[in-house]
């Protein structure tokens, strides 16, 4: 899965791109959730999170000087979540 071969490029670093990492997995786990009967409101779930991924690295690029400093914001506030 895509979302998975994004996750693990931001893991290597992972006191940045928190927000981008929490969306792709949300996405991740949508997929991996879905089943015939959920399938038409997973796809909108997913289709929500992709149309918002340029938002969320918008926010992580702009978190980055603070981050530098030591300051774990947004990622001391945004869980993780698992694939399954």
């Amino acid at each position: 899965m895509m979302a998975d071969a994004e996750i693990l490029k931001i893991e290597l670093n992972p006191h940045v791109f928190c927000m981008l990492r929490h969306f792709l997995e949300s996405i991740r786990r949508a997929a991996n959730m879905a089943t015939k009967e959920n399938a038409a409101v997973t796809w909108d779930f997913i289709t929500l999170h992709i149309s918002y991924l340029d938002e969320a690295l918008s926010l992580d690029r702009r978190a980055l000087s603070i981050q530098a400093r030591g300051i774990p914001i947004p990622c001391q506030d945004i869980p993780s979540i698992p694939a399954h």
